[in-house]
This record gives structure tokens, sequence and C-alpha cells, in this order.
């Protein structure tokens, strides 16, 4: 074939493949929306440059009183899989279940020991255990994969290096929490019960129950007495709670106060092993002077 025919194919070809090309370069990104700043870390991860994620709950603000504002209702109606809890009594989780959207819900995908209260509540803090974070990330690189069966080859990488991160910060926070002087701590709120058992620290008491109650008198004198003969040196609250109650508690017991995060509110703090890293540090910090 020779002449104009062929320079009409050879055109034709190049204005495909450039069709092509645009059609792939201007691929709407994935809609993420992820209720909690570590489920946001997680989706970004796995999601990649590919994805735009929303956070529903930013910083400062505690889920358990979240009310959605226009813009996060427009993301949610229009959201390709929203990345959430699937437990725990955290109005956002209810917001995200009364929008009706596709759901990614952790709780669901992970295989996990339920962690339960005196009443056999279980405890929804399960996002601060790095093995369910990893676990999770290998789950959702395989749903992204359903979305977009193109990009699973990508998904499943970054999940992969995501366990390998988060790997080597447990193994960091493994070593710095080995050697703690005492192995109890008292909290404001049981949000790192998860944590604590994966790092075998026991929970020797917390100021608010699940629900969010606090303690009468005689759960006050109980929390002031195992913090003084314990010899637990700090009382950790979190940044998302009244400074007041705990403050008061601790000065009652003689011991300091220290700051945990639960959340990733903390502005240094941008990835899931850097959220690790950093209530380990604090933990250390706090026990050991």
């Amino acid at each position: 074939m020779t002449g104009p025919r062929r320079t009409g194919w050879v055109r034709a070809g190049l204005a495909l493949v450039a069709l092509l090309a645009a059609g792939v370069a201007g691929a709407k990104p994935l809609g993420l929306v992820a209720t909690l700043p570590p489920y946001a870390m997680l989706a970004e991860a796995v999601a990649g440059d590919g994805a735009e994620v929303h956070l529903l709950v930013r910083r400062g603000h505690d889920p358990h009183h979240y009310e959605p504002g226009s813009r996060d209702r427009a993301r949610l109606e229009s959201a390709d899989l929203v990345v959430h809890n699937g437990l725990g009594s955290q109005h956002v989780e209810q917001v995200v279940r009364d929008a009706g959207v596709s759901r990614f819900a952790v709780a669901d995908v992970v295989d996990f020991e339920p962690v339960r209260d005196d009443s056999g509540a279980t405890n929804g803090h399960i996002w601060l255990d790095p093995t369910i974070m990893t676990a999770a990330a290998d789950a959702l690189a395989e749903r992204l994969a359903e979305l977009r069966p193109d990009s699973a080859a990508d998904f499943r990488e970054r999940a992969e290096a995501f366990r390998r991160a988060v790997e080597a910060a447990d193994g960091d926070v493994r070593q710095r929490l080995d050697d703690l002087p005492v192995r109890q701590v008292v909290t404001y709120h049981p949000g790192f019960d998860y944590f604590f058992r994966h790092y075998d620290l026991e929970v020797a008491g917390t100021y608010l129950d699940l629900r969010g109650n606090e303690p009468g008198p005689r759960q006050v004198t109980e929390l002031i007495r195992t913090l003084r003969e314990s010899g637990i040196p700090a009382l950790f609250g979190e940044p998302q709670l009244p400074a007041d109650p705990i403050r008061a508690l601790a000065d009652e017991a003689g011991v300091a106060v220290a700051e945990l995060d639960p959340l990733g509110f903390t502005e240094s703090v941008a990835t899931y092993p850097e959220l690790l890293r950093l209530n380990a540090r604090r933990i250390a910090e706090a026990y050991d002077g």
C-alpha cells in the first residue's frame, strides 16, 4: 500500500493514539471520602495520585458529634467509595450509613479480636492497631481494583508499600515501648485500647466510658488509687476532648498530664506511620521523664 491511501491510514492511526492518550490523561480521578484522618491516610497511600480524597472529620473536631456541612454532603453524594470504620458510636458513622453510598467498612473486611468493655460493648477504635490497618490496605486495593481494573497492579503495589512502611514504624514503636518502667496506663477516653493491646500495655482505667459517660465519685476514687498505687507517672488525654476534667484528676492523683493523638490532628503528622511514631514518642516521654 503506497501513496495517499497509506498516508491516510497513518494519520488515522496517529489520531486514534492521540485520542486514547487524551482519554487516559483526562480520566476522572476516583472520588474517595474518608471519615477520619487515619482512613484518609490509608486511602491516599493505596489510591495514590489517581484519586481525590475528601476528609469529613477535620482537625480539632470530634467524630462523635460530627455534623456534615453542604460541602461534605455533596462529596458524599458523588463519591465512588467512602472509607470508614464500620463500627462504633461516632455520629459520622451514622451519617455515612444514611448517605446510601458505596462504602468500604474496615471492620467488615478485616478479621480482628474485638476489645470489649465490662458491659460487652465493642470498642470501635480499631484504626490504632497497625495490623488491622495493613490488612485494610490489602482489602482496599482489591476494592479499588474493582472500580479501576486498569490500575489494579498499582493499587496492590501501593498497598504493599504501605504495609512495609507501617511494619517499619511498628518495629520502631515496639522497641521504644518495650522498656517502659511501668506497663499500665490510664486514659481519659478508651481510644487507644487496640494500640495498647498491640504493644502489650495494660489499660488500668479510663475516665470516660465507651458511651462518653463521666465516672461517679466511687469510680473517680478508684482511678486516683490506681494512679497512685501503680506508679503510673502520667494520665493521657486527647486533643479533641475537654482538658479540665483530666487535669483535675491528675492534680488529685499527683501525676502529670500528657496528650495522645488518636486521629492524626497534629499538624506534623501526614501519614499513618508518623501517627504511630508520634504517640509512641509521647508515651515514652511521659513515662521516662
